[in-house]
């Protein structure tokens, strides 16, 4: 209530009244000043209790209070670390790479080891990718090697046809393909470890009619000389003469294959090498 002014002072105008709105009303909004009024996020919040919007407040803070501040350009670089390592745990990111739980993807005809894993997870850990990632990035990088994978069927067709009818590089072997093709075989186990003989066939190349005709011609030299056993051989025929040759080679102590200094030498320990090889 209004107090009757002091005498001898004029009245000093009274303040504009704060409306005593209940929580349940929603006639608060139309108290509000016309500045409060025009404002676009409460705008939602008309015709609602005012409950509704001390709601909506918390709510809010909670969110400012476990959201990250981006650091500004002049951040320094402790702090943009630390803004990094908070984002990443955020996204899912574990402690340390020993603490991924990733499956290897199923792709057929290859094979995700895991020491491949066990390589790629600590690269994982500092890009900060959380397992999901992980693990679509390990079925991306399967596929692509699946695609880019010799097709050594399709090439073993191909390799065959230009060999027996002949392409581009040169003419073909017909019938005797496999003649040609057994002496270059026999040249590759001849000239190579084993090991690395089997590399060469797994990478494809034994599928390249190039290097096959250029096995053969080796071959061919090889046999002439008397390194490789040749077609006219016979594994089964001439196994009695091979023998009597290696008897008389090794029963001569003065022959090229005892005598370091002879010019055959060389040729006679290989010669008798590719003998026992073949009666073995």
């Amino acid at each position: 209530m209004a107090t009757d002014p002091v005498e001898g002072q004029s009245a000093a105008p009274a303040a504009e009244a704060t409306p005593n709105v209940a929580v349940g009303d929603s006639g608060w909004f139309d108290a509000l000043p016309d500045g409060l009024k025009s404002e676009k996020s409460l705008e939602t919040f008309k015709g609602k209790p005012i409950s509704a919007l001390v709601e909506s407040h918390v709510n809010a803070q909670k969110l400012i209070g476990g959201s990250l501040r981006v650091p500004g350009k002049d951040a320094k670089p402790e702090d943009v670390a630390k803004f990094r390592e908070e984002a990443y745990a955020k996204l899912g990111r574990p402690e340390s790479p020993e603490k991924y739980n990733v499956k290897l993807p199923s792709v057929e005809g290859v094979e995700v080891s895991q020491d491949h894993l066990k390589a790629f997870l600590p690269v994982a850990h500092k890009l900060g990718l959380n397992d999901t990632q992980v693990e679509e990035i390990l079925k991306w990088d399967a596929d692509q090697a699946k695609a880019l994978a010799p097709d050594h069927a399709k090439d073993y067709e191909k390799c065959m046809e230009a060999l027996t009818k002949g392409d581009d590089n040169g003419p073909g072997w017909g019938s005797t393909a496999d003649r040609y093709i057994n002496t270059a075989k026999r040249t590759l186990e001849t000239m190579f470890h084993p090991s690395v003989a089997a590399q060469i066939v797994a990478s494809g190349v034994g599928n390249n009619p190039e290097f096959i005709r250029g096995m053969a011609r080796i071959g061919k030299e090889l046999i002439e000389d008397g390194l490789i056993l040749g077609e006219e051989k016979g594994p089964a025929g001439d196994s009695q003469s091979l023998l009597a040759e290696l008897e008389k080679m090794m029963g001569d102590p003065k022959s090229a294959y005892f005598d370091k200094m002879h010019p055959d030498h060389d040729k006679a320990v290989e010669r008798a090498m590719h003998i026992r090889q073949f009666l073995a």
